[in-house]
């Protein structure tokens, strides 16, 4: 019944933690830019992520689900000022707050050695691929005709050939109700 991308985990902002952990990797070059899609008029992400060095989209219909900001966030990578032009895109939720480098860079590792689509499998939870997933460019078009909240997984699931999954260490857990944000507080 919140907003719960400002939520906070440990004293911050869920979603200013998901930006810090991007951020540091797009200093250490892992990622040549950040673009964040949120909600039109959500002055609580926006004030928040204010100086986050983000390019920002604002998504005018929210309620069209998760799928309407991929294909925002997607086709912001094409435009001016995000540069170098994108060869591939993380896609990055902002309720899941435990993105760290050695995922990204797992991810970048084999998508440089030949994989279209990278998602990562967590120790901690072997059983279900997890998030963040990396997309190529030449499987951007997967993003077109994503429509609710499902996100990319109904088209992941029916092109399981293009998809290439690496093991992680850690966890990520999805932050969706104040039990799980409470749970991820207590753990060390």
């Amino acid at each position: 019944g919140s907003n719960k991308l400002v939520a906070t985990l440990r004293g911050r902002p869920l979603v200013l933690q998901t930006l810090e952990h991007l951020t540091s990797a797009r200093r250490s070059g892992l990622l040549a830019g950040v673009v964040t899609v949120t909600a039109a008029g959500d002055e609580a992400v926006a004030h928040t992520i204010a100086h986050s060095g983000s390019v920002v989209v604002e998504n005018p219909n929210p309620a069209a689900g998760m799928g309407r900001s991929l294909q925002l966030g997607i086709r912001r990578l094409d435009d001016p000022p995000v540069e170098p032009m994108a060869e591939a895109a993380v896609i990055v939720l902002a309720d899941q707050p435990m993105v760290g480098q050695e995922v990204l860079t797992a991810l970048r590792d084999a998508w440089l050695g030949g994989a279209d689509i990278v998602r990562p499998v967590y120790r901690e939870d072997p059983g279900t691929p997890g998030h963040p997933v990396l997309l190529d460019r030449s499987r951007w078009h997967l993003v077109d005709d994503i429509q609710g909240d499902r996100g990319l997984g109904p088209a992941l699931a029916s092109h399981t050939d293009w998809v290439t999954t690496v093991m992680v260490e850690g966890y990520n857990p999805d932050i969706d109700t104040p039990a799980d944000l409470a749970a991820l507080e207590e753990r060390p």
